[in-house]
């Protein structure tokens, strides 16, 4: 091998280590700069949050004065029945209280399936 062609070896071989740190240092470089962005938007959209959240306490706030109040305590319960006369026929782990009632109140029966017409069963479709 001729000294010209080592010596370029050599000048490549230099010039690529030096290529391979320098791109090494830009990747640092640039891992650092989306860290600081990415901390600069978590900042931001805490910000945004609170201003979010005390919009939305206006905003309440507001309708609440127009309205009387949105919520109230006696909302969360229902009212539960009040019977007026005790339970009959039974005692109530039996399920009392159940009567039968007289035929002109008993609501009408289902037609029974001989008295019914004879009408042909569609196929589904």
């Amino acid at each position: 091998m001729t000294k010209a062609i080592r010596c370029a070896a050599y000048v490549a071989s230099a010039g690529s280590g030096l290529l391979i740190v320098a791109s090494l240092f830009v990747m640092a470089s640039l891992f650092n700069e989306v860290n600081d962005m990415y901390y600069e938007v978590i900042a931001d959209v805490e910000d945004f949050k609170a201003l979010a959240n005390d919009a939305w306490k206006d905003m309440m706030a507001v309708k609440a004065s127009r309205q009387g109040p949105v919520f109230s305590f006696e909302s969360i319960f229902r009212h539960k029945r009040q019977y007026d006369a005790g339970v009959t026929g039974g005692t109530t782990s039996q399920g009392g209280g159940c009567r039968k009632l007289p035929e002109h109140r008993r609501p009408p029966h289902p037609p029974s399936i001989q008295n019914a017409p004879n009408k042909p069963v569609a196929a589904p479709p």
